[in-house]
């Protein structure tokens, strides 16, 4: 199908259409089989420490697909625009890049930290095997892209909505799950000195 005769609301959208796609599709299929098959194929595509040792590619690519509950896919309109604006601006590779690049250094920078807690006695050894996945850190590595797209007048209601965010995240969670959140926005606004004429 050529480009025109797609939909005018997925022209210049594609990358964030259809990773949401397929994220519905795996959500969908994950709700009807049975709890227990639900909970171990989860398992399986978690990037806890134990499945980034034994089978790292894997989890780094599957994780990106699961949601760690059904609510979670509120997400999926915002993958679209975000995704879909960088699309726009740079184009399908850099959206793709900007999420990659988001989802794999901030899940292997708060490996980092979870290894380096548990080696000192700080973390619980059990948070080794806790499920983690999700769309959320390649998210905000776009999120954090989109920085030096945003016109200078909506520029600081921008960082502050996202600083908000992050932090409230950091405060209310406790997790380390936020600090990925806070890395990956970095990793995304790292990503903007590479814009160069492409800024607005």
């Amino acid at each position: 199908m050529s480009r025109n005769r797609l939909p005018r609301w997925v022209r210049g959208r594609q990358v964030g259409v259809a990773y949401a796609s397929i994220v519905l599709i795996v959500t969908g299929v994950l709700q009807v089989v049975p709890e227990g098959a639900r909970e171990r194929i989860v398992q399986e595509a978690s990037t806890n420490l134990v499945n980034l040792r034994d089978k790292p590619l894997t989890v780094l690519a599957a994780s990106a697909f699961v949601l760690g509950s059904w609510t979670s896919i509120a997400q999926l309109p915002v993958l679209v625009l975000g995704y879909g604006a960088v699309q726009r601006w740079l184009g399908w590779r850099a959206s793709v890049l900007a999420g990659v690049l988001g989802h794999v250094g901030a899940t292997l920078f708060v490996a980092v930290l979870l290894v380096t807690g548990i080696a000192r006695g700080d973390v619980a050894l059990r948070v080794a095997a806790e499920t983690d996945v999700g769309i959320s850190y390649g998210l905000a590595s776009v999120g954090g892209l989109l920085v030096a797209r945003v016109g200078r007048r909506w520029l600081p209601a921008y960082l502050a909505g996202a600083a908000g965010y992050l932090v409230y995240g950091l405060f209310a969670d406790r997790s380390f799950t936020a600090v990925g959140h806070l890395v990956a926005f970095g990793i995304g606004t790292a990503l903007t000195v590479f814009t160069g004429r492409h800024r607005t």
